[in-house]
């Protein structure tokens, strides 16, 4: 019977599994602290110690191990780090009277060094500005960051002595260490009460900044709200909060790995698809807060960042993964609350205007995944022989391989055994269709420094190799103009020659490049949409970015057309926040339409709707079009680093892939998009 033994025996069976269940996770949600302080110390030993040295090495005191991450990852915790550091100094310097107390309460503190930071910079500058920290997390966790701490001797001496008073009425026995400017508190957050009592022990004059970074996103809605409310009941606070958002959903490529990753460690986002966008954020803490502000990573990097301090942050270590930092940008928030009407960002942010219909007659379907010779960035594709070739880019590193592609139903792919010169391994080149039988290789790039110059012809598996460029170029864009030339345009380093043209042909004929005279304006692009139509002889540019120190990403559509004596006529034609990517494909279609497919907004992260667009030349319209569901679930365009071909009725998109921050890799399928009426694609059409 229900409330016989067996009844009480398994109710008890069942509570002790629900225990033990939430022991893991709370020792899983511990564990992504080793991770994260791994990370800082990357950003403190490389980043901190050359942009704010005032602000000394702390980490090292509480990381064992001293590993250097990558660029993309060491760039998202610096923006992360400087975020939060950057809004915390705003508000101190809004104080109402220059000795007013402030207390930093630091929820799911794990072992960050923020509190020595601070109080080190403010030390030295003597300003007398009354600092006090309070770091909160689980008992345990916070008895080993105390042993850390206690052992290091410049940690203790910026601190001072324990002066904790055991007191049971109180509750200072969850104070595991209390000096006059710093504490330790041992409180699970789950325990409300508790952490209510502890909030009752601050002064009511003090301001109160509560931080969570990426903390109370492990519990579940109702708890982390719970934290809110508390805290919002506290004379003057402020609340910051770094969360991770979904503002295209769950199935978005990054997305699909943030949600993965965390999953796995068995310290899943609990609170995320609860509150999946900025809105919903502003919503949510409005419930307890009269005004709240909120910004992604990027915007904050456009807002926050002054110019001085990018360009410290481009002399770090090399860099050129923008795409990846915007896109791990997007997908992280700073929200800042309080109850004083108390704003720090800007009022006005740019915006992506909605696109009012759909074009139905353009279809996007997968047509290969998971092949492994297709996993890589940065390569570049073209049609030879009725094969589409792709060649380099990187996977785990920079590859020379040459990879076929079949363009049967069976899409069979194979490594081509090749001879002659054959080109260094690189990326961000372009490799172009000259004839059935061959194509022109220029450009590209090794590491993010290193501008390649050479350029090679592939014929009969055999490379050869043909005059170099003035100057190298990586990013850049190459359309074939007729049946012996050949037109680059951009992708110069910022500093690049003053003789050097953003405009280059490479003639067969001379076999040589040749600098072209440009009538009109355009900055050196990187990472644009180039299109040549042979029948008209007009030539068009959409997106790419200038300025590898704080990119400046194109809103325009250029028009262009080859004039006889080496002449570039160039002009713009049109400018919308659609055109604002890095890195999209553009082709034109018979109707005087642009098909605009993939890169990475500035503005905004691509959706299911967007990241593919169609663009009406006359009419200056631009439609939609969507990638369905079935796609978008199961293989989500990654359109970073790809490129675009054409068979007779339709495109090939293939290669391109992202590292998603400290979640891993990503790789594109490879995807066809056709048109209902074949009809439409432009006869002549070339490809970078």
């Amino acid at each position: 019977m229900p409330g016989g033994p067996k009844g009480e025996d398994f109710g008890k069976s069942t509570l002790v599994k629900a225990k033990k269940r939430e022991l893991y996770h709370d020792k899983q949600v511990q564990g992504t602290n080793d991770y994260s302080i791994v990370s800082k110390r990357s950003v403190e030993k490389f980043y901190t110690s050359k942009l704010n040295p005032e602000c000394h090495e702390w980490f090292k005191h509480v990381v064992a191990e001293d590993r250097r991450r990558s660029p993309s990852i060491n760039r998202g915790y610096w923006i992360r780090m400087e975020s939060i550091r950057r809004f915390v100094d705003n508000i101190i310097e809004s104080r109402d009277f220059s000795d007013q107390k402030i207390s930093i309460i630091n929820l799911g503190c794990g072992y960050d060094t923020l509190p020595f930071q601070l109080l080190g910079f403010y030390k030295k500058q003597g300003n007398g500005i009354n600092l006090e920290f309070i770091d909160i997390d689980y008992p345990d966790l916070l008895k080993k960051k105390l042993q850390l701490v206690k052992s290091s001797e410049e940690m203790m001496s910026l601190i001072g002595d324990d002066n904790m008073v055991l007191n049971q009425d109180n509750n200072f026995d969850i104070y595991l260490f209390s000096s006059n400017n710093y504490k330790l508190v041992a409180c699970d957050l789950k325990n409300e009460k508790l952490y209510e009592q502890m909030l009752n022990n601050l002064g009511a004059a003090t301001i109160k900044i509560f931080i969570s970074e990426v903390s109370l996103a492990y519990m579940k809605p109702e708890h982390a709200d719970s934290i809110i409310s508390c805290s919002s009941k506290i004379p003057n606070s402020h609340f910051l909060i770094l969360e991770q958002i979904l503002p295209c959903g769950r199935f978005h490529f990054f997305a699909q790995k943030m949600l993965y990753h965390f999953a796995h460690l068995g310290s899943p986002l609990n609170c995320v698809e609860t509150y999946p966008s900025k809105e919903h954020q502003i919503d949510r803490f409005k419930q307890f807060y009269s005004n709240a502000e909120v910004r992604d990573l990027f915007e904050i990097w456009n807002e926050l960042v002054d110019l001085q301090t990018k360009k410290k942050v481009k002399e770090v270590e090399d860099f050129d993964e923008w795409e990846e930092f915007i896109v791990f940008c997007q997908h992280y928030t700073l929200l800042h609350a309080n109850n004083r009407g108390k704003s720090f960002y800007n009022i006005n942010t740019p915006e992506m205007p909605e696109i009012e219909s759909i074009d139905r007659a353009i279809k996007i379907k997968t047509i290969a995944s998971n092949d492994n010779h297709l996993k890589k960035k940065f390569s570049s594709a073209c049609f030879v022989d009725n094969e589409l070739l792709l060649f380099g880019g990187a996977f785990q590193t920079r590859v020379n391989d040459l990879v076929s592609i079949s363009v049967n139903e069976q899409r069979n792919t194979r490594l081509i055994h090749v001879e002659g010169s054959i080109p260094r391994a690189r990326m961000a080149h372009t490799l172009t269709e000259i004839d059935d039988k061959s194509c022109i290789l220029i450009g590209g790039r090794s590491s993010p420094s290193v501008y390649l110059k050479d350029s090679y012809i592939f014929r009969n598996n055999e490379w050869l190799r043909l005059p170099d460029m003035k100057e190298g170029r990586r990013r850049h864009s190459c359309v074939k103009v007729n049946s012996s030339q050949f037109l680059i345009f951009g992708g110069l380093k910022d500093d690049h020659g003053a003789g050097a043209s953003a405009f280059i042909m490479y003639d067969s004929f001379k076999n040589d490049f040749i600098d072209m005279d440009i009538q009109g304006s355009i900055p050196n692009l990187s990472s644009c949409g180039m299109y040549y139509d042979g029948i008209s002889n007009i030539g068009y540019i959409c997106g790419g970015m200038s300025n590898d120190i704080d990119p400046q990403v194109s809103d325009a559509l250029y028009t262009f057309e080859v004039l006889d004596g080496n002449v570039i006529k160039i002009e713009i034609t049109y400018k919308h926040a659609q055109f604002r990517r890095i890195g999209p494909n553009i082709s034109l279609l018979s109707d005087g339409r642009l098909l605009i497919v993939g890169g990475v907004s500035p503005l905004k992260l691509l959706n299911q709707f967007n990241t593919v667009v169609t663009y009406n030349i006359k009419s200056k319209v631009f439609e939609e079009v969507e990638v369905t569901s079935e796609v978008w679930k199961d293989s989500p365009p990654l359109f970073i680093g790809f490129s675009m071909a054409k068979t007779p009725h339709s495109v090939i998109c293939v290669g391109g892939g992202a590292v998603c921050y400290s979640f891993g890799s990503a790789y594109s399928s490879t995807y066809e998009i056709s048109y209902t009426d074949k009809q439409h694609w432009q006869k002549s059409m070339y490809f970078k």
